[in-house]
């Protein structure tokens, strides 16, 4: 019989397994700033960086050209990828 902790446990494997997979694939990429929504960020949309890491909340930690970093919030920011 399935447990809830089991349910649970087979979640958060599979989070964890979709985390590393996206790490692998898009981790180097470079990236175009469509849009943020974070209020202090000098960037400006067509800013590009580098994709450095995606944490287990999915925010795409990014570091840009000019130097600054941003995690960019999928569903609240947008971007491109570059190459």
């Amino acid at each position: 019989m399935t447990t809830n902790n089991d349910l649970n446990d087979d979640m958060s494997l599979l989070i964890r397994v979709i985390q590393e997979s996206l790490n692998k694939v898009l981790v180097g990429r470079r990236i175009r700033l469509t849009t943020t929504t974070d209020k202090f960020t000098k960037l400006l949309p067509g800013a590009e960086g580098t994709i450095n890491l995606i944490d287990d909340h999915g925010t795409v930690h990014v570091t840009w050209d000019d130097g600054s970093s941003l995690g960019l919030v999928p569903e609240e920011d947008s971007w491109e990828i570059i190459s």
